[in-house]
C-alpha cells in the first residue's frame, strides 16, 4: 500500500501559508487538527491495519472535521461492523483539538 512521503519543513510551510491565504476569512476553516498519540497508536494497533486515511467532513453543527480510518494493505477501510457505537475494537477518530481555536503558533506550520 506504500503511500506517503517525506517532505521538507520549508514545502510545508509554504503548502499551509497557500491554504491559509486562499481560505482567508472563512469563518468555517480548518486548518488542523491533534489527536493523542494514544487514539494514532490504537487505530494503527487494529487487526491487519497498515496505515491511515483521513477524511474530511463536516459536522452536524456546520463544522469542518477529520475523521481518521485505519486502512488495510490494499488501501481498504477497516470499519467497525456496527453503525451506532463507538466501543468496538475497530473505531473511527474524530473530535481532535481544532486549529482555530486550539492553534500554537509559536512552531507552526
Amino acid at each position: 500500500m506504500a503511500a506517503g512521503g517525506k517532505i521538507s519543513k520549508k514545502q510545508a510551510r509554504e503548502w499551509v501559508a497557500r491554504y491559509r491565504k486562499e481560505n482567508e476569512g472563512n469563518p468555517k476553516v480548518l486548518y488542523s487538527e491533534t489527536f493523542d498519540k494514544n487514539f494514532i497508536q490504537e487505530l494503527l494497533n487494529e487487526p491487519g491495519c497498515a496505515g491511515i486515511r483521513i477524511y474530511n467532513s463536516i459536522d452536524d453543527e456546520g463544522q469542518l472535521q477529520f475523521i481518521l480510518v485505519g486502512v488495510d494493505k490494499d488501501g481498504k477501510n477497516i470499519l467497525p461492523n456496527n453503525e451506532e457505537t463507538t466501543t468496538e475494537p475497530v473505531f473511527l477518530l474524530d473530535f481532535g483539538k481544532r486549529c482555530p481555536p486550539v492553534c500554537f503558533e509559536e512552531n507552526d506550520l
